[in-house]
Parts: C-alpha cells; structure tokens; sequence
C-alpha cells in the first residue's frame, strides 16, 4: 500500500489480523494499561540541573495518567511549556540512559525559542487539533534535534482529546510490516503522520476503541516481539 493511495479513505485497510488478533487478547485481559515508566532521577538532574526541583517532586515511576496529573500540577504560567516537555521526555525515554543527553541537546539548540514554540504547539493541538500542533513542530516551531517521536509524545500530553498520537519507531515498523504503508520519521512529515492518524482512527472505529488505545497496543505488540525493556 503506498502513502499516497493510502490517503483516500476508501483505500485504508481493515484493521490486520495481528492487531485484531492482539486487541481481543488485550480486551480478554481486561484492558490493562501500559506499565509505568522506570527512569533514574539522578541522571536527569544531573543533566537539567535547573529543573532538579522538578525532577524531585515527580512520581518514582510515570504511566500515561500519572504525567498527565504531573503536567497539570505545574499550572500555566509563562514557564510551564519547558517543564511540560522534560515531563513527557522522561516518560517516552524510560530506562533509555540517553535521554537526560538529548533532551539537553534539544533545549540548548532552541534556547530562548524552546519555550515559545513548545506553547504554540500546544495550543494549537488544544484548539485546532493533532495534525495542527504537528505541523507547528515540524515547521515554523522546530526544534532543532526534536524528532518525530518525541515531539509526539509530547504533543501527546498536550491533546486534552488524546488523538495527537505517538508515532515512534516501535510503532511506525510494526505499521509498516503488516500495512506496507512506509512512515518516516526524519524528517518530521505531516503527510505521513496525518496518514498515521487516519489509519489508527479507521482502526479505532472498525474496533469501537478510542485511538490512543490502539497506539498503545500496537507499540506494546511491537516492544514485546523484541523483547525491549519497555514490557519488563
């Protein structure tokens, strides 16, 4: 199936049999939620040294609810879109030990601008929708060193509606594998990431889910096959 074909809603596949086949075995175990994040505290306030007060006040381990109860305890002053994002970075980098790096490597590029372009990204995916905070990400906001993956986790967090769904790596192969459609990453690409949507929301309603179930489901099916630390 080709990105561009891809794009008509006609074209758009039922959902694969591995996902069924992974859904009902999710739905047979009660729906569980994806585990908690593990992440070492010392290493990012060694790296962000400025927001180690954050860092202390956050939870020991971070699941999806938990960042977002996290994220609205910092109000929203002129100062909470940076806090925001290191609360979503944490999240999506776990027990990944370069994060505390890159998310440095993020902010240092963006200096002055991180905080601006991470609150109009936020607000245009609070009022315009997923497609919208994506496009400001990847265009007129970037980030420099801020990738598709993690700029959606972010944005992620940010979506009040929880349709501005993560497409990483783990989820983008395992759509590839069983659609054929190809989602690249790098750079950010709002064509492929509006695709990405259309297909999780087709799925989503095919299966009478919300979509962020489905991404969840699928980067657990994904993370699993390989073993990864994320389903330990």
């Amino acid at each position: 199936m080709s990105n561009e074909l891809a794009t008509k809603h006609h074209k758009i596949p039922r959902p694969p049999d591995a996902l069924q086949e992974a859904y009902d075995h999710w739905v047979q175990r009660g729906r569980p939620q994806q585990a908690p994040t593990r992440y070492r505290k010392d290493a990012w306030r060694r790296i962000l040294p400025e927001h180690a007060d954050l860092i202390d006040t956050l939870a020991e381990e971070l699941d999806r609810a938990t960042v977002r109860v996290e994220i609205a305890r910092l109000g929203r002053d002129d100062r909470w879109p940076v806090p925001a994002f290191i609360i979503t970075q944490i999240w999506g980098y776990g027990p990944n030990n370069l994060g505390p790096a890159r998310v440095r490597r993020v902010l240092d590029a963006a200096g002055d601008q991180a905080p601006v372009g991470l609150a109009q990204a936020a607000r245009r995916v609070t009022d315009e929708g997923a497609v919208a905070g994506f496009s400001a990400l990847a265009g007129e906001h970037r980030l420099t060193w801020l990738s598709t993956s993690f700029a959606t986790k972010y944005l992620f967090f940010m979506d009040p509606s929880e349709r501005a769904l993560v497409l990483d790596e783990f989820v983008a192969t395992w759509i590839g594998r069983h659609t054929g459609a190809r989602l690249r990453l790098q750079p950010m690409n709002v064509r492929d990431y509006r695709l990405y949507l259309r297909l999780i929301d087709h799925w989503a309603q095919e299966l009478g889910e919300h979509p962020s179930c489905l991404e969840q489901l699928i980067f657990e099916t994904e993370a699993t096959e390989r073993g990864s630390a994320w389903v330990a």
